[in-house]
């Protein structure tokens, strides 16, 4: 005869102290977005999710500034949130050397889209219009034998070598080529499901915001389908999650040989939106050596049935084309894993 398990008792919480844990815990989760120039607006509320990373990185740049290094560039996959971490570091800057003066710059299309200067901890931020506003900080900086470092969201245009700059930036292949012999640049890495997780139940927690939760089913099927991006993976608006799915599937009927399709897995962007279906990860713990993968599940099989449809059905010379070339690995797997498919999705 079976015994019946123990009865557990259930621990008895006081809730006005589990509502001031919990809050707590949101706090350390989550920071008030700062008012800085974005060169995209920041949709996802009043608050920003704080990965467990960007304190590691924050010491990285530093390092590397510290160490005499004129500029660093933080970049890394498209979405995967460099402008947050860009507000992070303003905040952790800001509290950590409140006298240092900040000039903030956003920059869209090649030409500067706003500038913001802030002259110690406590100043509220100026926003600049003159032609000449840069000249005229760094003169005044100057004279007050102020430290002053310039926090660049997107590519900068120029480059002002009397100062410090850190440039948080999608990989803009200009940019990384003149910046190349400086070794200052760092890759940030893909976010994982439970970052995700957690930062959408810390949003929809995180003050007044009106950020709703994502549920855990919708948001695996999001991971399944972005991989670990948090612009599509956290996004609150359906219409922009359904508009990149099939931005992505328009890409892959881009390539259209094996040929092409050996191109793209080698790093060629050739006429394709490489970064939608590939993305940058760091594979040293300093994040300056980078690799590359197929971006998700979902590319990946999308992909491996459009060489099916371009090869009429011949896997055998897609095994071949792609062979000697391990970022191939996955579609190789997909196609011995469906061995017995037939066709292939056109839409």
């Amino acid at each position: 005869m079976s015994q019946e398990p123990p009865t557990k008792k259930r621990k008895v919480v006081d809730a006005p102290e589990a509502v001031e844990a919990a809050s707590e815990q949101i706090t350390k989760l989550t920071e008030e977005l700062p008012s800085l120039p974005f060169a995209y607006q920041y949709r996802g509320g009043k608050f920003f999710y704080v990965r467990k990373c960007y304190e590691r990185y924050y010491e990285l740049v530093k390092k590397m500034l510290d160490g005499g290094k004129p500029w660093v560039t933080v970049t890394g996959t498209p979405g995967i949130g460099k402008s947050v971490f860009y507000a992070y570091f303003f905040n952790r800057l800001r509290e950590r050397e409140p006298n240092t003066w900040i000039i903030a710059i956003s920059f869209w299309m090649e030409a500067i889209k706003e500038i913001i200067v802030y002259k110690g901890r406590g100043d509220p931020g100026t926003i600049e219009r003159k032609k000449n506003a840069i000249d005229m900080v760094l003169e005044e900086a100057h004279a007050n034998k102020k430290k002053l470092i310039f926090l660049c969201d997107g590519p900068p245009t120029k480059v002002w070598s009397s100062s410090k700059m850190v440039v948080f930036t999608s990989p803009n292949e200009k940019w990384l080529r003149a910046v190349r012999k400086t070794y200052s640049t760092l890759f940030m890495p893909l976010w994982t499901f439970e970052e995700l997780r957690e930062a959408t139940l810390a949003l929809s927690l995180a003050g007044p915001s009106g950020v709703k939760c994502i549920s855990d089913d919708d948001l695996e099927t999001r991971f399944n389908t972005f991989g670990g991006v948090a612009r599509e993976c956290l996004s609150l608006d359906e219409v922009v999650v359904d508009l990149a799915k099939d931005y992505i599937i328009d890409e892959i009927k881009t390539i259209n040989s094996l040929g092409k399709l050996r191109s793209v897995l080698k790093g060629v962007h050739d006429g394709v939106d490489w970064h939608c279906l590939f993305y940058y990860f760091p594979v040293d713990v300093n994040g300056m050596i980078r690799d590359w993968k197929l971006a998700s599940p979902f590319v990946v099989e999308r992909l491996a049935e459009r060489m099916l449809q371009v090869t009429r059905n011949d896997k055998e010379a897609i095994r071949a084309s792609i062979e000697d070339i391990p970022r191939g690995a996955p579609l190789a797997e997909w196609l011995d894993a469906h061995e017995g498919l037939g066709g292939a999705q056109s839409s």
